[in-house]
Parts: C-alpha cells; structure tokens; sequence
C-alpha cells in the first residue's frame, strides 16, 4: 500500500482499490467469499448498538497525521450523534467536527494514529446534533498488512443512564449524610432541603407540612386554627441563597399560604403522590397563587417533590429557580428517590418522639410487675429499681436515682447457700462484665433489713440498634416457696450426672425448650467450650449446628406428645469453640416428667469424624480416579474415551431436541520437524499451546479432546444449520493463526502449522463417522495433499 499523505491521497486510494475488487470479482471466487464475509460483518457492526467508525490517517508530507478520514460507520451513528452514515463516509474527522482540532482530544486521536497508543475517554456531548447526553469513546489503531498504522478504530457508548445513576447515588449519600447528624426531624427536614437545593443548584427551597390530628408541631411547621381541614398544606423550613433579599422577603410572604391537595405547585405533588414541575409559574392559566411574589423574587420555574414513607405523606418539598426548568423522566425519578429516603429519616424521628412520650409509660408498667427489675448503667450506676425489687431489698426507697443505691454493686446481692458466688459475681455484675446474657441463676437475697428471699435471676445485656453495650438488666422472681424440692430434684439428678461424668462417650441432656441442663466432662473437653458457656443455656446453636431445628422438634414433641419427632438415632455436626466441625453419632431417649409428658431428651453420642473423612477420602479418591481415565495428561483436555462418553450424551440431547451439532478436527502440520529440530520438550510445549487455543476459543457448552499424537477434535454443540460448522473452523483457524503471529513475535523459534476441517452431524451419524467426514475436509485443505479415505 502507498503511503496516504492528504485527505484527496485518502479519497483516492480508497477508489481505485474498490475498482480493482470489483474488476476481479466472480461469482465462487475467493474475492466473492471475502465480499460475503464483509457483508456479514457490515450488518453485524449496523446491529450493534454502539457507534463503530474506521478513520484512515490523512498525513503531511513529513509524515504527520494532518486529519483523519470517515472510511467505514454503522448505523448507530445517527442514533448517537444525529449524523447518517452516508453522511460521514468520504468526509475529514475535523470537518465533522470543527472543534475537535482545537482541543485536548485531537492530541490523542494523532498519538493513536502514529503511535498506537489505545485511548478510552467520558465526555458531555456539546453537539446540538447528539441524541445522547454522555458518551463513553474508545480509539484504537489499527495496521495493515506490513505493520503500518492505516487508521483508527473507534467505538462510542451511550452512558448517560449510568452517568445518571451516578448522580442519583450522590445526591442520595449527600442528603443522608446531611440529615444523620441532626437531631430531630425539623432539623433533618431543613438540613435535606438545603442540601438538595446546593446539588440541583435551586437558589430557593421550602417545605410544606399536611395538617393532621395532632398539627405539624414536630418538624416546626405552624399549627393554624380549627377550621383549616386536615391534610392542607402548611409552609414548614424555608432556604435561600444567601445575602438575596427578593427571596428573603418571598419566603417571609409564603409563610401566610396553605395549600389543600390539588391545589398550586405543593397541592398538585402532595394529590398526585410523585414530583409535578411548572416550567413558567407566570405563564396564563397556571395554578400558581404566589405569581405576583415569584415576579418580585425574580422566580420563573417550580418544582414540588413529595415526602413519603410506609404511604405516608410526610412532607412536600419545592424548590425554584430563575429560569426555566425542563424537568425530564429521569430528573422527577431522582428527586422521588430522595423525596423516599428522606421519608424514611423523617418517619424515623417521629417514631423517637413517640418514644419519648411511651417512657413514662413504660416505667408504669414495670412498677406494676412482680418480678424485680434492676437496671444498670455500663459503668454499674444505679438508673431504675422498680418495686418489687425495692421490697426484695426492703429498700424504701423512690424508682429513680437515690444515692445510697450508687457505688455499691458488691453489696447488692449477697449470694448464701444455694449457688456460691464469689465478690461482684452475681448475673448482674456477670453481666457488666461480660457484656453477655446470663440466664436462670438462682440466688439469696439477704438484706440488713427483712427477710431472705430465694430469687431466679436473669441479667440480659442491653445494647443500641448500633451495637454498643449501654449496661445490664437484672429480672428476679421469687422462688423461696419452691426451693426445698428443687434442691432435692438437683441432688437426684448430681448422683445421675456423677455415673454420665464416668463414661468416654459425649452425653448431653436438653429440656424441651432448648435448655442444655448437662453436659459431661467428654462433650466439654472434645468441643472447648466451658460448661458455664453450655450447660444452662438455650443456645444449642452454640455447639450443635443444627441447634435451632432439634430446639423445634424437641417443642413439637412436648406439644402433640408425638414421640417420632425425635429420631432415636442420628448424626450430626458439633461445632468446637475453635470453629472445627466433629461428626457425631447420637442415641437418644426422651425422658418424661411424673404426669408423662416429654419433658427432654438425653443423648449418649460418639464421634465418627474420623470414620466419615475416611470413606469421603476414598470416595474422592474413585471419583478423581475415573476423571483421570478420561483425561489426557499432556493438555488437560478430554482424552478419547471422555471424548466419546460426553459427544454421546450430548448426541442424545440433539435427537430429542432437534439440535445441529458439530464436530471439528484439528491436525498439526510437520509436527515431528519440531520434534527433531527442538527436542520432545518444545513439541510438548507446542501441543499444549495448541489445546489452550482451542480451550479458550470454543464456547463454554462446547468441548475438546486429544485424540492422539498431534490430532484434536472439537464438539460444538448447536450450531446454525449448513453454515455453522464452517463457522466454527474459521474461528479455530483464525485463533491458531493468531496465536502463531504474537507467539513468533515473542520469540518463539517455530511456527505451528495447521489444518482444520469441520462438519456438521447429521441425525443417522455415528460419532466416528462424524469425525471422519470432519478429517477428510482436513486433509483436503492440507497445502499439496488430496483427501483421505
């Protein structure tokens, strides 16, 4: 090819080298074929929804690149810049485009034009021709025969739904981050307003409240008179650009205004449920009351979004500005978006006034409990005492605060005779301690004044919705009267638990609710877990990893009395407290209690971890023996054997289906030359180089084989009917070939030559004769060879 110096050297070449191919053409020649093929890829490039250009490199005489010239463009062209195909072909990159010469981007076009340089960019379109607002640009070179850089190929995106999206996500981490910090929902109402109208750029904003039951007093909005119906719009928050008296004075006068749904710009979003727009509030017949103010403000166009949260109409925001706004679909839906999140802030402080209120009610009802409640702070401060557990303490003193509770956690409870404890480890000061529930701990109360009382204590940690650890409450219940017999009942289950203690196998008795009431020293010492953190605890998810599943079965059978909802015999996993998982095999009996009612399970287990790793090895053993038989060791592909065992598979699903497959076969040419040149090692080398092209060419349902020495076959499965084989073989041949081009440019001494040969299977093949048929078109298209039979 000539050297291209000018545009007219462009137009030129481009002319006579279409005559010559229309010169040479006939009809089954290989320049017909090439003509077809070009039209296949011409239509695929006019399906594709992306703007494909070629640019051939207009250059000077000193070998610059002065412009670069429309060769080839798809139709997406006109979709994405408004300017036909036909329109460009011929035509300079900068006589399209005026401006590009002038800026940053030519300097890019021209390194990728004589360097090869690949260049990717996102820009705003400019051009009042474009149909798209953001364009994703791709710019890459590309050579002719000898090497040489002949042009550029360029591809452009339409982005502006995910530049959109971007801007969605912005706005909404802006506005959140704003309204997180503040705290109440007037705050957060006026903080999301202001915020919204800095990112649209509005320089005025306001909120209007629906009147309800109870006013709008809690986001700060006025509360008018009786005869104002409920849901009319009041104003609440207001925001301008700062230092503007117009719109100080706009928003000091929309103050008196309330709006009922339907009515003006807040009405119409707050009826309607989505954001209505205005894009001349002085425009004749627009339901605008304020026009006369937003003429003296200066105001020209309104926009009002509506608050909502769990279908509630919370607030409507509105925003102006001093030009007209052309709100689009996809601008009304950001603003929805917010408007929703801003909702569910909004929704959120309502709820933690609400909460405010429910306190004193809250502590009504814990006077009147007869369990004693005790809360402490995290740093053990006394904060509430309610009065069963003041009477506990024979403590006369008032539910909040009093002095004489502080400080002294130690002498809160003093443990006596039924579970020792030692200093400050009572379930409360476990509790603090721990920042962990302790549950059931059964105590003496022994106060200076009054009588002893046996108490079951529960101490449950308290947190916030965050995670952070606030202190402990401590729930007692009198259990004096029930003592006697329950210390009998433990002292008959010691003399019990002392035999199980004896034994090596893991034993564990749970009550029906899930309580795990004993576990033996072998259980504790194969899990790692400490008794206290098993044996009294509910948890049996703690060790058992279908822990909540039996906790149900165990409920199921105490309440329908069906003893078949708990196996006699079972396995599963114990989790150890370091996170090892012990396979366990289970015997279980469920224990009743005096009116025969299934009041547990005891189960005696053994561990068979070892048992079942070893038969899982052998199995994985047999299955990794069976693949082997059917892999070829040198390439990692199906050998003939797997070869043949998944084409038939795959012959079966094509006959019930109707499916065209085919086969296709590959045969390195003067294969034992790089043998005897390199040695055995490079021609190992050269067949797996060979198997990873074929492996990374052919779709993932297709597969391949090394039948033997230097031969290959591929099954592709479904393809288009009479062209879908030679489809096949010319995307292997061009792999190969591609393969062989930077492989010999990387330094590799040899080049693998190759022969492919492809065909369809017919419905009465066999697969060898399939393979046949395909090896025959091989050998035909071998350089100097016939066909063999």
């Amino acid at each position: 090819m000539p050297p291209v110096t000018s545009l007219r050297d462009v137009l030129r070449f481009s002319q006579r080298a279409a005559a010559r191919a229309r010169s040479r053409v006939r009809p089954g020649s290989a320049e017909a074929r090439i003509r077809a093929t070009d039209a296949r890829f011409r239509a695929a490039l006019d399906a594709s929804p992306d703007a494909c250009f070629l640019l051939g490199a207009a250059r000077s005489d000193d070998g610059l690149v002065s412009d670069l010239v429309f060769t080839e463009a798809n139709a997406a062209c006109e979709t994405l810049y408004g300017i036909p195909a036909r329109d460009l072909i011929g035509r300079g990159l900068c006589e399209v485009f005026p401006g590009v010469r002038d800026s940053a981007v030519w300097t890019h076009y021209r390194r990728a034009a004589e360097t090869g340089e690949r260049y990717e960019t996102e820009y705003k379109t400019r051009d009042p021709r474009a149909r798209a607002e953001w364009l994703g640009l791709q710019v890459v070179a590309f050579r002719g025969a000898d090497g040489v850089i002949i042009g550029l190929a360029i591809t452009a995106r339409d982005i502006t739904a995910r530049k959109r999206a971007d801007t969605v996500r912005r706005l909404l981490h802006d506005v959140t981050a704003t309204i997180s910090i503040t705290p109440d929902a007037a705050g957060a109402l006026g903080a999301a307003l202001a915020a919204m109208c800095e990112a649209t750029q509005m320089p005025y904003g306001e909120t209007w409240l629906p009147i309800g039951n109870a006013g709008v007093a809690w986001a700060g909005g006025a509360v008018p008179g009786d005869k104002v119906p409920t849901g009319t719009l009041v104003r609440g928050p207001a925001w301008h650009a700062p230092d503007d008296d117009r719109l100080a004075a706009f928003a000091k006068a929309s103050a008196a205004y309330t709006f009922a749904p339907g009515r003006g710009l807040p009405g119409r979003a707050a009826a309607d449920r989505t954001p209505a727009w205005m894009p001349d509030v002085n425009a004749p017949g627009v339901d605008y009351p304020r026009r006369a103010l937003a003429q003296a403000a200066g105001l020209r166009s309104g926009l009002a979004v509506p608050v909502i949260a769990d279908g509630r109409l919370i607030a409507v925001l509105s925003f102006h500005a001093r030009h007209a706004v052309a709100a689009g679909a996809a601008e009304l839906e950001l603003l929805s978006v917010v408007g929703r999140q801003l909702g569910s802030v909004l929704l959120r402080r309502q709820a933690e006034a609400e909460l405010t209120r429910e306190r004193s009610f809250l502590r009504a009802v814990l006077e009147s409990l007869s369990e004693g409640i005790l809360v402490l702070s995290a740093d053990g401060t006394y904060k509430l005492a309610n009065r069963a557990m003041r009477e506990f303490h024979a403590a006369p003193v008032p539910a909040e605060g009093p002095d004489e509770w502080r400080g002294g956690r130690e002498d809160l409870f003093r443990a006596d005779g039924i579970t020792p404890f030692p200093p400050d480890q009572t379930p409360l000061h476990v509790a603090l301690a721990t920042q962990q529930d302790v549950r059931d701990v059964d105590i003496v109360i022994a106060p200076a004044r009054g009588p002893r009382r046996a108490v079951v204590t529960n101490a449950r940690a308290i947190r916030s919705s965050a995670g952070e650890f606030l202190g402990a409450v401590c729930a007692s219940r009198d259990m004096t009267a029930q003592i006697a017999a329950e210390q009998a009942v433990r002292e008959s289950e010691a003399r019990f638990r002392g035999v199980l203690e004896q034994i090596r196998a893991f034993a564990v008795q749970v009550e029906t609710g899930g309580r795990v009431t004993f576990a033996n020293d072998a259980l504790i010492a194969a899990t790692g877990w400490t008794r206290g953190e098993v044996v009294g605890t509910d948890d049996l998810a703690r060790f058992i990893s279908n822990g909540d599943e039996m906790r149900v079965s165990l409920a199921r059978a105490a309440a329908t009395g069906d003893a078949s909802a708990i196996p006699a015999h079972l396995e599963n996993e114990v989790l150890t407290r370091d996170g090892a998982r012990r396979r366990v095999a289970w015997d279980n009996v469920l224990l009743r209690d005096a009116n025969g009612r299934i009041s547990g399970i005891a189960s005696v287990g053994r561990d068979v971890t070892e048992e079942r790793h070893l038969a899982a090895e052998r199995e994985r053993l047999v299955a990794a023996l069976a693949d082997l038989a059917e892999q070829d060791e040198l390439t990692g592909l199906s050998n003939r054997r797997g070869f043949g065992r998944m084409a038939a598979q795959e012959r079966r699903g094509a006959a019930r289906t109707g499916r065209v497959d085919a086969v296709c076969c590959v045969d390195l040419d003067r294969f034992k030359a790089i043998n005897d040149t390199y040695g055995h090692a490079a021609g190992d080398d050269a067949l797996r180089a060979v198997a990873g092209v074929i492996r990374d060419t052919i779709r993932d349902a297709d597969f391949a084989a090394r039948l033997g020495g230097d031969e290959f076959v591929v099954y592709a499965v479904g393809v288009a009917r009479d062209a879908g084989a030679d489809v096949l073989a010319a995307r292997l041949h061009t792999a190969l070939a591609a393969h062989n081009r930077s492989a010999t440019a990387a330094g590799r001494p040899y080049e693998i030559a190759f022969s492919v040969g492809a065909t369809e299977v017919a419905p009465d093949d066999t697969l060898e004769t399939a393979i046949a048929r395909a090896d025959a078109k091989l050998y035909a298209a071998k350089p100097g060879r016939t066909a063999r039979v």
